[in-house]
């Protein structure tokens, strides 16, 4: 074995030696009902559960889980009346907020909107109810100023309606809005989107009928209606948006599902998607359905233009559902299908996609409940949605060319999650696709390794670089760049050096490969703060290049 390969040996070892192993489970807590679970900037998870304990004290609770899955601490807040919780963030202070509804009366369901702000410990900090009365909080994003949107609906006046309330950093109204739409009206999930405004998915029972159909809204940035749209499941008496993403094309996507035909008693609840364009147009629906009832209530992008979507399923018409996790590709169409529970009742009410490319879902199981009722069920997969070494990854990438001293490879991996790259030069990278810089000729042991749960494989190639293009004098400088937080909410900041003489840029990609922005950086040292506000959540790459020669390639996840 020749000396460079050894080193790279060494190298891969101690990068699974420090962390970069995966992690998956499937665990229960002794809450009742998991609404809503994002991961954290220690890798680890936040869960909003919507009762407090087995006995039947009613709270809301927030649940710190690490990246094994253990509970770290869990926060009780109510549980004086009939308190539920809503959606539950991290913001970009690493603080905790969630929405949710705080009972006024025994027995007196969503008295006022209740957010609870916390620290990184679950420490409170402070608390604020809105509304009008008779209101729940089922949605909360921080918004490009830093501020908050909450989303849910209140029956004040005795009309279901959704509302929209904006909030600055302090948890101060800056405007409120009921949209009284319909006989009535709900909202299940609202997004900023890339021009400050808003979209919004829910329900909606026109005036002119008794047929309720899936709703779409979107807003400007002052929560005034552009447009809104609604969507007949077909001859169905309920059918209901339960979430809205937005697509890399400026369209959105929503999940949720439809009653056909047989009110009462919905005895048949079927899932389905709507692609939208970014005028609400549909561009096409697909329909998920097996025995009994079947839904959705989570639906994300992924980079490569699929979805994928969480939710419940009653396959084989028994009455008792299991959590649902369903892979579509591009045009909707199903890849995989996965299911998780026992034989007794169980939920997926949330679900996130998690920084190595796997996904974390959310809900609820009575199957494995210690106390013979429903707790919180967290499922932690790869991104085939396993939570086992199901799958073995081949590792194996090809050169598609030298330019000089720039290195272009590709991934052909296969049955493989994450990914890293090590150059045979002391740099390393853990894109997919990826370009390096050699800075010196010579022969380079291209290493790449190809990860999924619990497995990994190895490909070492040789690279001839014969010819460099004379940029020597970055090489004395270690970490010249810097981007980070990473993962973001779309506020960086950029720590860099130049020589004098020198000219960088940092360029950032969409998922897709299309151009986003780019930003000089100049003088030999300096600081750079970027806020991009457009920037939704996902991922994205960076390239940096300095006097136009790329040398460092990154992704770059964005957390809203």
């Amino acid at each position: 074995m020749s000396k460079s390969i050894i080193i790279l040996v060494c190298l891969c070892m101690m990068f699974i030696k420090n962390g970069v192993a995966q992690y998956y489970f499937e665990r229960t807590y002794s809450t009742i009902r998991g609404h809503s679970v994002k991961e954290t900037l220690d890798k680890g998870y936040i869960v909003s559960a919507g009762t407090s304990d087995s006995l039947g004290t009613l709270g809301i609770r927030l649940i710190k889980i690490n990246k094994y899955g253990d509970a770290i601490w869990v926060r009780t807040f109510g549980g004086m009346y009939e308190d539920y919780a809503g959606a539950v963030i991290q913001n970009k202070d690493e603080n905790y907020l969630v929405v949710g509804s705080k009972g006024n009366a025994p027995g007196g369901f969503g008295g006022d909107v209740w957010l609870i702000k916390t620290d990184k410990n679950g420490n409170l900090l402070w608390d604020k109810t809105y509304g009008w009365g008779d209101d729940a909080g089922l949605s909360i994003q921080q918004t490009n100023d830093d501020g908050y949107i909450l989303g849910g609906w209140t029956t004040a006046g005795g009309i279901l309606r959704l509302f929209l309330i904006k909030i600055d950093t302090s948890g101060v109204v800056q405007w409120q809005k009921r949209y009284g739409i319909g006989t009535w009206s709900t909202l299940n999930s609202v997004k900023q989107t890339p021009d400050g405004g808003y979209i919004v998915g829910g329900a909606l029972a026109k005036n002119t009928g008794t047929l309720d159909d899936v709703y779409a809204m979107k807003t400007d940035s002052a929560g005034f209606i552009q447009w809104s749209k609604t969507f007949d499941g077909g001859m169905s008496y309920w059918d209901n948006g339960f979430a809205i993403d937005l697509t890399t094309d400026g369209g959105y996507i929503i999940a949720g599902y439809s009653n056909y035909y047989d009110w009462p008693p919905f005895s048949n609840l079927d899932g389905f998607v709507i692609r939208l364009d970014a005028s609400g147009n549909e561009l096409w629906r697909k329909t998920f359905a097996y025995s009994g009832h079947d839904w959705f209530r989570a639906i994300h992008q992924l980079p490569d233009g699929g979805y994928i979507i969480a939710g419940s399923s009653d396959k084989d018409g028994t009455g008792n559902t299991d959590m649902w996790l369903l892979r579509l590709d591009e045009n909707g169409d199903s890849l995989w299908s996965r299911r998780f529970g026992g034989g007794d009742g169980d939920d997926a009410l949330d679900m996130q996609i998690t920084n190595d490319n796997g996904y974390i879902l959310c809900g609820s199981t009575k199957s494995f409940a210690t106390v013979g009722i429903r707790e919180v069920y967290l499922v932690k997969t790869d991104c085939w949605g396993f939570t086992d070494s199901s799958y073995q990854p081949t590792a194996d990438f090809s050169v598609d060319s030298i330019i000089i001293n720039n290195v272009y490879f590709t991934n052909i991996s296969d049955s493989a999650c994450t990914y890293k790259w090590f150059f045979g030069d002391g740099d390393s990278s853990i894109i997919e696709n990826t370009t390096h810089t050699y800075l010196d000729t010579g022969t380079y042991s291209v290493m790449l390794i190809a990860y999924t749960a619990g497995r990994s494989d190895t490909m070492v190639r040789q690279v001839q670089i014969t010819n460099v293009v004379s940029i020597k004098a970055v090489k004395g400088i270690k970490n010249w760049v810097k981007v980070y937080p990473n993962p973001n909410d779309g506020n960086m900041q950029i720590d860099y050096q130049l020589h004098k003489w020198q000219e960088g840029k940092l360029i950032m990609y969409d998922i897709m490969g299309k151009l986003l922005f780019t930003y000089k950086l100049v003088n030999e040292k300096n600081t750079l703060k970027i806020s991009e506000s457009a920037l939704s959540y996902g991922l994205y790459f960076y390239k940096i290049v300095i006097d136009n020669n790329v040398v460092s390639t990154d992704k770059l996840l964005i957390i809203k």
